[in-house]
Formats: structure tokens, sequence, C-alpha cells
């Protein structure tokens, strides 16, 4: 589990138990290999963060982007989504909120946005809009710094 979380962090659980499950001899993710994931994290708490649904090793400095991207939005963390969306920002200033969203969309790899994805999107945004990292004027995003 730790190699796991080392190797592919933030990583949602439910991947986590995915890859877990053939090592508990079973094809897919039940509730056994949940409970077995479960109990490797109590003993891995020092070692291992929960952050929500995903898992960090402890003392982690980076939030790597993982592309290309063939995950469900709801296995990205709003981490990494945010993480990109600070590359873009630094790359191209001037993106309203909406072609923020769409270029990130975009580089994650997928050719539309649903209902998910933007509320996703939109999450991440608001949340760099809150922490002050990213500011909007005039209708345009840009790093708080710029």
């Amino acid at each position: 589990i730790r190699e796991i979380v080392d190797r592919g962090y933030p990583i949602h659980f439910e991947t986590v138990c995915q890859l877990m499950a053939p090592l508990c001899g079973s094809p897919k993710v039940t509730a056994r290999v949940r409970s077995f994931v479960e109990s490797g994290l109590y003993f891995l708490q020092h070692e291992v963060e929960r952050k929500e649904d995903f898992l960090y090793p402890k003392g982690y400095t980076q939030i790597p982007v993982y592309l290309p991207n063939d995950r469900k939005i709801q296995l990205i963390s709003q981490d990494e989504l945010m993480t990109a969306m600070r590359r873009i920002l630094a790359c191209r200033v001037g993106f309203d909120r909406k072609g923020l969203a769409d270029e990130t969309t975009r580089v994650f790899g997928y050719a539309r946005s649903g209902t998910n994805i933007a509320a996703a999107m939109n999450r991440a945004i608001d949340t760099l809009l809150a922490s002050g990292e990213i500011e909007e004027a005039d209708g345009r995003l840009r790093p708080a710094h710029a």
C-alpha cells in the first residue's frame, strides 16, 4: 500500500483497492479487499495521510499531475486539478473561469465537460480563489503574484 501511494499520489482509495485486489486473491474490489486496505492504512497512519478519499505519503511537498489521463474525474484529486490549473495560468494569463476550466479539461484528456467534470473544475477554481493563490480581475484569472 505504501509503495502504491508513494508512486501514485494523490491516489483515490478505490484505486488502491483495485490494485490490491489481486494480492487479496480477488479479481475485483470486495468488502474484504476494502477492509484489508483500511487495516493496512491503520498500520501506515504515520506514513500515509488521508485527505477525504485520497491518499498521500506523509510529508509530501509537491502534487504531481499525471498525464496522459484515463481516469474518471472522481478519481482525480482537487489538489491535482489545482496544480494543473496553476501551471496553465503560469504559462498563459487571461483565461476567464470557463476558459480555465475548458483548458484544464482538455489537458486531462476529456473530450467534453459533463456535469461532474464541470463541477470538479469549478470547485478547484473556487478553492484557488478562496486561498488567494489566484485572483480575478475584469473577469480574467491570473496568479495572485502577477
